[in-house]
């Protein structure tokens, strides 16, 4: 019998690429990136993810929120 994954019976496990989460960014990506990039990588989705909880909070319409944030990206008021 082959040895499998944990995501799935059969295909080998993911020996050299970095998944943070089950359904990660990094298998769908297929790129191999350095620990450095996927440090800052991490630290932008986290960041992101902050500001989303926090407009959320505090602005509960889901089209103000997503203003809020397309704004403060394009004006890069947000150090990412």
């Amino acid at each position: 019998m082959r040895e499998g994954s944990r995501y799935h019976p059969f295909r080998q496990p993911l020996k050299d690429k970095f998944v943070p989460w089950d359904r990660g960014y990094w298998r769908d990506l297929k790129v191999d990136f350095d620990k450095e990039t996927r440090h800052f990588y991490r630290q932008l989705l986290r960041k992101e993810r902050k500001l989303r909880e926090l407009l959320r909070e505090s602005c509960p319409v889901v089209s103000s929120l997503w203003t809020l944030v397309v704004l403060g990206r394009k004006l890069s008021l947000f150090s990412f």
